[in-house]
């Protein structure tokens, strides 16, 4: 069953995501900040995908995304950002080309499907 790490502030996002996701058949796992959900990573976790939002408190999404790229385990994990910004390219740039995607908020419900499923049918990226 392939899993999905949700990392947002906002519960009733969150909530509606994990709704959506579950309902296409994904085991989905919710955290409300960066700082949690690297907890659940570091305990040796490895979800198929990460959903992470950028602005966030205690651990925001920049931080936490800079934090599993440290992680050997987490290798080669697609992360997905959200976020409200503009600025597409500047903002996987600034990460690094650590993340696979941007997803503009607010989206809809099959743009997020459309971007979770691309992402996870793409091929691993080499080790």
């Amino acid at each position: 069953m392939t899993t999905v790490l949700v990392v947002d502030d906002e519960s009733d996002l969150l909530a509606c995501i994990e709704g959506l996701l579950e309902d296409e058949g994904y085991t989905v796992v919710t955290f409300p900040d960066g700082k949690q959900a690297l907890d659940y990573l570091r305990g040796g976790a490895r979800p198929d995908l990460a959903l992470v939002d950028l602005m966030m408190p205690i651990m925001n999404g920049f931080d936490l995304v800079a934090a599993v790229s440290k992680e050997r385990q987490l290798d080669g994990m697609p992360i997905v950002i959200m976020s409200a910004v503009e600025q597409r390219q500047e903002l996987l740039q600034k990460l690094d080309g650590r993340a696979q995607a941007v997803l503009k908020k607010p989206f809809t419900a099959d743009k997020l499907l459309g971007v979770v499923g691309k992402v996870l049918a793409a091929p691993a990226p080499a080790a």
